[in-house]
């Protein structure tokens, strides 16, 4: 199921940020990439809506996480709660 969310997850980032899937290194800190505020609540509008979820107020500030990879286990976190 992981690799269902993994794959979502790059594929939502793919059209919000309108990049390669190998453009996409999870990694790879956000300030690195050029991920601003706006960029970001995008991207947390976009995975509420694919994955029916709810980023918590204090997650709002995109200088909450580091990484991709932060927010896709935060994301996953989220997804196993509602279980």
């Amino acid at each position: 199921m992981d690799n269902t969310i993994d794959e979502k997850f790059k594929s939502k980032l793919m059209e919000i940020f309108q990049l390669e899937e190998n453009a996409i290194v999870l990694d790879v800190s956000l300030s690195k990439l050029g991920v601003s505020s706006i960029y970001y609540i995008k991207m947390v509008v976009g995975m509420e809506d694919l994955f029916n979820i709810e980023f918590d107020d204090e997650c709002l500030d995109y200088e909450k996480f580091e990484t991709l990879s932060e927010i896709l286990e935060y994301i996953k976190k989220k997804i196993s709660e509602k279980k």
